[in-house]
């Protein structure tokens, strides 16, 4: 079928061929012959004619006679992930080398199987209303095989010929199509697909989906490295102690509760306790704390913060900014784009952040 009916097969067996005559009345009454794009063929005319077929479902299971013949059967497993490529972050292009720094930029994801099993794994580039009518990045995927007892955190350029990758499948050439769909068969272990583009600094969202008739676990690798507890300043781990605890108390008073502008103050009396040299946290950044850190439910009570926001506030800031100084290795007090990578990387934090960051 030519799904915008824009014409028709017109040869053998098309709606007024002459083929249709040698059938009995019966089976000519399943034949209905209106312009609508559908067409009957013959099969070795649909092999002289036609180079590519693809087919199109939303979930592979119709796809096996098996299932076809047995609703009983167990449904696929699905895994579905979304991801972008942004330059100079993860855009790293094809790997033209496994020792590439670029290379290994692009997200990954691991999966798990337990036992030997067919996948389906699609990849979609993110079609966006304000990017119409420019053309389509080439994009596609290839998957490593890790051996038993390698599970790192992430593949990097670093790290490589400690984990030996086996790079076993491709999605095959790149080709400029908003969709590569591959059925494989993969073996019992761990593996790691990474979704590229075919020229480095290529920017898109894309759309990961991957089925599996075996049970499976499928995760993004962000490298998670946090920041142990001896690098959190002891003025604000225990912050029942500190000048922080006595200076809520003082301002929540009978409410247990302060707003942005009490946050100044208490984290300011805070800093000054600690013996730091900080021009302290500006009221528009205190109303977005309060905002984060707020723990209670009522609607009416989401501008202010209670005692539990504060301590999970303080023991946050202080990993913050404990994290922020081991990134920031030049201490120029500004981090650049790999610098906030490498930051969030540590928070295991989706790279959507970096990305409004960026742009």
């Amino acid at each position: 079928r030519n799904p915008w009916g824009r014409g028709e097969w017109n040869g053998s067996w098309s709606d007024k061929s002459p083929e249709w005559n040698s059938l009995s009345k019966k089976k000519k009454t399943v034949i209905t012959r209106k312009d609508d794009g559908e067409f009957w063929i013959s099969l070795t005319d649909f092999r002289k004619y036609f180079d590519e077929l693809e087919l199109c479902h939303l979930s592979p299971d119709g796809l096996t006679q098996e299932l076809a013949d047995n609703l009983h059967v167990s449904q696929w497993h699905i895994s579905e992930h979304y991801g972008s490529w942004v330059k100079d972050v993860s855009a790293g292009g094809p790997p033209s080398s496994l020792t590439s720094k670029k290379f290994w930029s692009n997200p990954q994801f691991a999966l798990a199987v337990s036992r030997d099993t067919t996948v389906v794994i699609s990849l979609f580039e993110v079609d966006s209303l304000l990017h119409r009518g420019i053309d389509d990045i080439s994009i596609g995927f290839v998957i490593f095989k890790l051996q038993k007892g390698n599970n790192p955190s992430r593949i990097t350029a670093e790290n490589v010929h400690e984990y030996s990758p086996q790079l076993i499948e491709t999605s095959g050439p790149y080709w400029p199509y908003r969709e590569r769909t591959v059925r494989y068969t993969l073996e019992a272990g761990l593996h790691v697909i990474v979704p590229c583009t075919f020229k480095a600094n290529q920017a898109a969202e894309f759309y990961l989906r991957i089925f599996s008739v075996e049970d499976m676990s499928v995760k993004s690798l962000i490298e998670l490295q946090t920041s142990g507890p001896d690098l959190v300043p002891m003025s604000i781990k225990n912050v029942s102690d500190t000048a922080v605890d006595l200076a809520f108390d003082d301002l929540a008073d009978t409410t247990g509760v302060i707003d942005a502008v009490g946050l100044v103050k208490v984290l300011q009396a805070g800093l000054a306790a600690a013996d730091v040299k900080q021009d302290g946290y500006s009221l528009e950044t205190c109303r977005c704390l309060v905002g984060l850190f707020n723990t209670q439910s009522s609607s009416s009570s989401s501008c202010s913060l209670n005692k539990d926001g504060l301590r999970k506030l303080c023991s946050d800031l202080g990993t913050w900014q404990a994290t922020f100084r081991e990134v920031d290795t030049d201490s120029s007090q500004d981090l650049n784009v790999d610098q906030l990578n490498t930051l969030f990387q540590k928070f295991d934090k989706d790279k959507k952040i970096i990305y409004s960051a960026k742009t």
